[in-house]
């Protein structure tokens, strides 16, 4: 979900917080998603090794929707249309790729995971609608992730290449924001991989989204950031990885030390006007 502020009228808890404090609470990590959108990824990649096409077809064949490429100006202001009345899903051509197969993740997760995403948003306390469809837009979006990446693949991958951000992304094609994402999620029993954080900010500093996730970084809990964190520089940085050691004063008067990654990223625009810039940021603790 995309945290748009943090507070509600009258210092209520804005439903974006509930929402986030639910998903830590879960430390981001859904197992029984993750184990359905594991057996579909194996179940897809018997069919063929083009999981966009792998999800075509299945939508076809089990669904009876087609997937369309149209125009911008076909569904303007979206990026994925439902049209009931010709039995069709329709992409915006101004989708990059790895897009285009999340969108058909989503599609397909309310078609085959609809029980266990109405179950699991059920069981969240919320104190209004808009925070259980935001929490069910999460799960939804994890599910369709854990499916480009199904986790066992994903963390022997993960553990073969040392963390390998370029190669990881090319190996799943998926793009930062999405690996970023994923990362976060490493919480399985037995099969943990390391505790990433995630954040992602606009050019003013403010962040749209925080995932704590396993990594205990509790200063992301703040309302802003530190200027000296390299994370606000990645903008210049030409889509290059940035890096850095942080040193983080706590409360109690401990530091804490944290290496962080830091990338340029774009959000295409429906409309094939200017796409919008944000920094996705990954962290870990160091020693």
């Amino acid at each position: 979900f995309d945290a748009a502020s943090s507070a509600g009228a009258g210092g209520a808890v804005s439903p974006a917080i509930e929402v986030r404090r639910e998903i830590e609470r879960w430390r981001n990590h859904f197992a029984d998603l993750d184990h359905a959108a594991e057996e579909l990824a194996d179940e897809l990649r018997l069919s063929s090794s083009d999981l966009f096409a792998a999800l075509s077809t299945r939508l076809r064949e089990k669904h009876q929707l087609s997937v369309r490429i149209v125009p911008g100006d076909v569904i303007p202001g979206l990026v994925r249309r439902l049209d009931f009345h010709a039995r069709q899903l329709q992409l915006s051509e101004m989708l990059p790729p790895h897009s285009r197969t999340f969108q058909l993740g989503l599609q397909l997760a309310q078609l085959e995971a609809r029980d266990l995403l109405t179950s699991l948003s059920e069981a969240g306390e919320f104190s209004s609608d808009q925070a259980r469809t935001l929490y069910r837009r999460h799960l939804v979006g994890y599910y369709a992730a854990a499916v480009m990446m199904p986790y066992g693949r994903f963390l022997r991958a993960c553990e073969a290449t040392r963390y390998d951000f370029a190669v990881i992304e090319r190996r799943f094609g998926v793009g930062f924001e999405q690996l970023a994402h994923r990362l976060t999620t490493l919480q399985r029993v037995g099969q943990r991989g390391l505790p990433f954080f995630m954040v992602r900010a606009d050019r003013a500093g403010q962040f749209s989204k925080r995932y704590v996730g396993a990594s205990e970084a509790d200063f992301l809990e703040g309302e802003g950031s530190c200027p000296l964190w390299r994370l606000h520089h990645a903008f210049e940085a030409g889509g290059r990885l940035v890096t850095q050691h942080v040193a983080v004063q706590q409360v109690d008067g401990r530091e804490s030390r944290w290496l962080a990654f830091a990338k340029r990223v774009e959000r295409g625009s429906s409309r094939g006007g200017e796409p919008a810039e944000f920094v996705v940021g990954l962290g870990l603790a160091s020693k």
